[in-house]
């Protein structure tokens, strides 16, 4: 498999993983130093998916 195609298989398994609120495979396919910036400038951290999860869960 060509690297581009490995690249692209990576980033449709994120956003699909994004889409499906998938945290199994976010944390898969996501570096622990990944950031997200929305338009907004708001961040989203990989480590923020547990810190969500937790709050969720009570």
């Amino acid at each position: 498999m060509e690297e581009k195609e490995r690249i692209r298989n990576v980033c449709m398994k994120m956003y699909d993983g994004m889409i499906a609120k998938n945290e199994a495979v976010l944390r898969e396919v996501l570096d622990d130093s990944f950031v997200l910036v929305h338009m907004t400038g708001k961040d989203d951290r990989k480590e923020m998916m547990e810190e969500r999860k937790q709050t969720d869960d009570g």
